[in-house]
């Protein structure tokens, strides 16, 4: 439903509301056609409760060669501003996407995917590999084939993932930094990657050990490894600390 006009060379909707993949989706959209087969659209609105992988593998929102459906289920919801010449197919062209805004989701999970596969490698826990989320929240911009995303959060029971960084849509190089917020009953295991200092440098009071980690190559070849500028200085803070609360033992008698 919505308002709507048609002219030889653009289809315009305004107030919109639409049902697709199982959510809803309202706004306003722009489909400018100067040619049968070159026409772009512009797209403000909202997206409520759609079907995440469908939405992503269908729509190509994240450019024709994204394949994070093959790993992410669940309910997305967003606010997005978009807009992009397609191609002949009605696929976006990536060298032309700019958007921005935030989304979310809730009742998701994320399966197998390789940034998720080699951080469970590294830190040596399993339960990363196949992760139910409880939410799911980011804001996002795309622009110069570039996607953006800021103050990624991630949460699963006591698990936790923030991330930053950018994904290069067409070349699909990623440069991540990320931030794994782990129980503390996976300590043992992680001194054993980062050294037992380290460990306790990076546990917070409850318990939880906040792993700094860097994330590069590509998201289907991805490398991770422990930011070690990041935990080198918490470190030395930590012995620091440490040294100076002994010291201060040492002249109150204890």
């Amino acid at each position: 439903s919505g308002k709507g006009s048609l002219t030889p060379t653009k289809i315009q909707l305004t107030g919109a509301k639409a049902t697709i993949f199982d959510g809803s989706a309202t706004g306003n959209l722009t489909w400018n056609v100067p040619k049968p087969t070159q026409t772009n659209i512009d797209f403000s609105g909202k997206l409520n409760g759609l079907k995440a992988d469908s939405f992503f593998q269908e729509t190509s929102f994240l450019g024709g060669d994204s394949n994070i459906h093959k790993y992410l289920e669940g309910a997305l919801s967003a606010e997005v501003q978009y807009s992009s010449s397609l191609e002949p197919t009605l696929t976006p062209k990536v060298s032309t996407i700019q958007a921005q805004g935030a989304f979310g989701m809730t009742t998701s999970r994320l399966k197998d995917h390789p940034i998720q596969m080699e951080i469970a490698k590294l830190l040596k826990v399993d339960e990363l590999k196949n992760v139910a989320l409880d939410d799911w929240e980011t804001t996002f911009a795309i622009e110069d084939e570039l996607l953006r995303f800021n103050g990624l959060n991630l949460t699963s029971k006591d698990i936790g993932i923030e991330m930053q960084g950018t994904h290069h849509l067409v070349s699909d190089v990623i440069d991540y930094k990320a931030t794994i917020a782990l129980p503390g009953r996976f300590k043992k295991g992680i001194a054993n990657v980062i050294s037992e200092n380290a460990a306790n440098a990076l546990q917070q009071e409850n318990g939880t050990i906040a792993i700094p980690l860097i994330i590069s190559g590509t998201s289907e070849k991805p490398k991770v490894r422990p930011d070690q500028d990041v935990i080198k200085k918490v470190v030395e803070d930590y012995l620091k600390d440490k040294g100076s609360d002994l010291i201060k033992g040492l002249f109150n008698g204890n």
